[in-house]
């Protein structure tokens, strides 16, 4: 019985901190990294060899969002020539070079509209897919839009751009530009 009145007097408390208020918006904002935040998050996950990378890939931002059900990745970064490009992509757990196809806008806006496509609120410009002319990606969809991953190096620029999806992922087009 006691069980009981202290369970809804939980479900109560909780609802009212929710309709009051008091449980803040999130933020989307707040998972934007750059610089040295970004690399160690980046260089924290299993599969980049953090060591074998080239120290010329510089100038990293990372969205590391996601929800209860699955992880949401955006990161950048350049590099000081095209084959440290094609080494970091490796080492960071990407593709090999002879893996890459010629650049094209992809059909999902999670990939084109980077974090943007799901939080309206996201202020960042770190995601300029839209301006490549000249590169190079590989897109890989897993399942029936279970997970997602793209990996493109804009050859004109020397920017990496890796996208990163778990947990389902919609199929919506891009957002017009």
């Amino acid at each position: 019985m006691a069980t009981a009145r202290w369970a809804s007097r939980l479900v109560a408390a909780c609802l009212l901190a929710t309709l009051s208020g008091c449980i803040a918006p999130y933020d989307s904002n707040t998972d934007f990294h750059t610089g040295e935040a970004a690399r160690k998050r980046i260089f924290n996950l299993p599969r980049v060899k953090e060591d074998q990378v080239p120290a010329s890939a510089t100038d990293y931002r990372l969205f590391d969002g996601g929800t209860f059900g699955g992880s949401i990745t955006y990161w950048t970064f350049t590099c000081a020539s095209l084959e440290d490009c094609y080494r970091a992509v490796e080492m960071m757990g990407g593709p090999k070079r002879d893996e890459f196809q010629p650049w094209q806008a992809t059909k999902y806006g999670v990939d084109m509209d980077g974090p943007g496509y799901y939080f309206k609120d996201f202020k960042q410009e770190f995601w300029p897919i839209r301006q490549i002319k000249n590169g190079v990606m590989v897109e890989t969809v897993y399942g029936n839009h279970e997970g997602l991953q793209l990996n493109v190096i804009d050859l004109d620029r020397k920017m990496v751009f890796h996208h990163y999806e778990s947990g389902g992922f919609p199929d919506g087009p891009p957002k017009a530009p």
